[in-house]
């Protein structure tokens, strides 16, 4: 598996070489763009703390230096004799001790310990980004962006950069606590979905260490106390239960939300663990400031603090007027450029989620729109200036009705669904150094004949050479290039934009013939289906024994849990190695799955409903549940054809690994199969 892994990771890096040299500097221009950030805003870190910090060094940012002093002469998380101004035992302290130890109660220990929490901070809020499925490039610019904002102010360098206390500690913590409630829901729902015999061991010890991080990290939130719980705990256990139980997509306590019940109760279950920790570690302890920030201010000031919101917002990111100012000058530019910065950050904030839920609902209105002129719109030529595909070969046009090619007449058919199903393999996401989606192994287009009652299926080798849309890193669009059909999902983000890149690729392979839905799933999900069929049995034509050594050659056997993952994905390490061998064992095993999934179909409905839900996690799609279920059920009816195939020559590049370059002839009579039907003349 590992070698797989590497020599994918190997192809996909030679991929780009393909884009040519204005592509490849582009994306090297945009790469530096996004990463710029993040080095600016640590380098002015590492300066602020190195150098003016030690000149704003004053009471309040001496607590933290001065607490991890304590546990170091005191050899004790608190040090009873020590007054503390606040309880925070899961601080910086934890780190600033030993640096004591070597540094001694200097400065040094101070600006080193501080940059660690500069590292911790970058390093928590890269995490939430992941785990909330941002792309690499939008986490850098975030982590980049926001670390830049919080050292733009002399009073957001102190809080940030000058000591570890209630404001940075929180955000950390809050980080970590939603991004590990991510985790453990994603990963629950995946196991969920799974047998328990076929759910691979790794992901149920991630599951594991993700639970037992969640509840250890709850834990030391609440030993800093109600603040830190309140500034972290809450919001994290907010947010992720409003996203992930409460979205009113499903039932509050349906199967599908155990996974984020699990970890909403594991908050709950470490917070309790917190609380009773701190009371017996705190006992002794003189706190003189936890009061002020543990009780509510009098009423009568409530309206007056909301009132002067506003202003000390601006004044937290550095603006700061004086009677007198001069209303033109050098003075009165920069504060009304920060003030409009701030206006632009709070706007920001404020309708992030609004404007990406319209946008959203705006680009699938003009998509629908679009598919609906598209099937009004009507053309018939007698005589048709059919579409040239890539390879240089007539292809009728998707939007003509009638058409004449090589001395025949075709109509289109009518009645047609086409779905493009995608299984990825998402263990090589690490491959890519933007996009880290993983790759489309198999790809195979349905096509549903509601007239006819026939399933048609075209097989689409993964090396096919054709136009493939390349993104950059921040999503933006550049023209197609050839290159391997399968690379274009590692240009998305792994879920919507991946599977639409390649929907593109299949359309424009396909001289523009439209695909109306598409259908992606992890390769992980294949040991859950082949365990919803029963089991597939085949016998091994290849060896697969240096994966699992009960596959060996010429053995019989019904596959069961990882078996069949490995059955159907692996390739560099199996026979010949070329994608070809491991298509003709994905179509033996796919026709086997087919005809054992649709005597269960066809015996139970619900069986429909049960095989989607457990499929679900291994799932992105346009398509609606209920759509799905109906398909399926109704396709029970129909009658399954044998897949068409696109000839075509292998040839290996001069980076070793294989091209597919299908045959304009053969592109055309597959969409002549697909598509249309003869005309009878007369």
């Amino acid at each position: 598996m590992k070698n797989e892994d590497q020599a994918r990771s190997h192809k996909l890096e030679a991929r780009p070489s393909r884009r040519g040299p204005g592509s490849i500097a582009a994306g090297v221009l945009l790469t530096l763009i996004v990463a710029l950030p993040v080095i600016m805003a640590v380098a002015a870190a590492v300066y602020y703390i190195f150098g003016p910090a030690e000149g704003h060094f004053h009471a309040d940012s001496a607590d933290t230096l001065y607490w991890a002093n304590a546990s170091f002469e005191s050899g004790k998380i608190l040090d009873p004799t020590f007054r503390y101004a606040a309880v925070l035992p899961f601080s910086a302290s934890l780190w600033m001790t030993p640096l004591i130890a070597v540094f001694g109660f200097t400065m040094t220990a101070q600006n080193i310990g501080m940059m660690i929490f500069v590292l911790v901070f970058c390093a928590s809020l890269g995490y939430f980004c992941r785990r909330a499925e941002m792309s690499v490039g939008w986490c850098t610019l975030s982590v980049g962006m926001t670390l830049m904002i919080l050292s733009s102010s002399d009073k957001l360098r102190e809080v940030m950069l000058g000591h570890v206390i209630y404001y940075s500690l929180g955000l950390v913590l809050f980080f970590l606590i939603a991004g590990l409630m991510l985790s453990v829901s994603s990963r629950g729902a995946a196991l969920m979905s799974a047998s328990p015999e076929a759910a691979p061991t790794s992901k149920k010890l991630l599951f594991g260490l993700a639970f037992i991080m969640l509840v250890v990290i709850s834990a030391g939130a609440a030993t800093d106390g109600a603040e830190i719980i309140v500034l972290a705990t809450l919001p994290a256990l907010g947010g992720v239960a409003a996203e992930r139980i409460f979205d009113g997509n499903r039932r509050v306590f349906s199967r599908e939300n155990i996974p984020a019940w699990i970890a909403l109760l594991g908050v709950l279950a470490g917070t309790l663990c917190g609380v009773v920790i701190l009371k017996m570690i705190a006992r002794g302890v003189t706190a003189d400031h936890t009061n002020i920030y543990s009780t509510y201010s009098d009423t009568g000031s409530w309206m007056d603090n909301l009132l002067r919101l506003p202003t000390d917002y601006i004044r937290l990111l550095g603006v700061e007027t004086e009677t007198g100012d001069a209303i033109f000058g050098t003075r009165s530019f920069v504060t009304v450029i920060r003030i409009i910065v701030c206006v632009i950050l709070f706007i920001t904030v404020l309708f992030a989620n609004f404007a990406e839920s319209v946008a959203e609902g705006r680009g699938k209105a003009q998509a629908a729109s679009l598919k609906k002129t598209q099937k009004d719109t009507k053309a018939r030529l007698l005589l048709a200036d059919a579409l040239l595909s890539t390879y240089g070969s007539p292809v009728p046009a998707s939007e003509q009705e009638i058409v004449e090619l090589n001395g025949h007449t075709y109509k289109k058919r009518d009645g047609l669904t086409t779905i493009l199903v995608m299984g990825v393999d998402h263990e090589t996401q690490e491959s890519y150094a933007y996009r880290q989606a993983g790759q489309a192994d198999f790809l195979r287009l349905i096509v549903l004949d509601s007239n006819n009652k026939t399933v048609q299926q075209l097989q689409i080798d993964r090396d096919t050479i054709t136009p493939v849309t390349v993104l950059g890193v921040m999503g933006d669009r550049y023209e197609p290039v050839e290159q391997q059909i399968c690379v274009g999902y590692g240009f998305g983000d792994g879920r919507q934009t991946s599977c639409e890149v390649t929907v593109e690729a299949v359309e424009n392979l396909l001289g523009g013939q439209t695909v109306d839905q598409y259908l992606s799933m992890g390769l992980d999900g294949i040991s859950t289906l082949n365990d919803l069929a029963g089991g597939i049995t085949v016998t091994l034509e290849d060896d697969f024994s240096a994966i699992d050594p009960a596959m060996t050659k010429g053995t019989t056997l019904t596959l069961h849990g990882d078996q069949a993952e490995t059955f159907v994905r692996s390739r560099m390490t199996v026979g010949d190695g070329t994608n070809a061998s491991r298509m003709e064992r994905q179509e033996a095993f796919l026709s086997q799955l087919a005809s054992q999934l649709g005597e269960k179909i066809r015996a139970s409905e619900q069986f429909t409903a049960d095989l989607y839900d457990a499929l679900q996690p291994y799932l992105v799609t346009d398509m609606a549940r209920g759509r799905i279920i109906n398909e399926t059920w109704n396709a029970r009816a129909y009658t399954l054809e044998e897949p068409c195939q696109i000839t075509g020559e292998h040839r290996v590049a001069e980076d070793g690994f294989t091209e597919f370059y299908p045959d304009a002839d053969s592109i055309q009579q597959a969409v002549l199969e697909l598509f249309w039907e003869p005309v009878e003349t007369n």
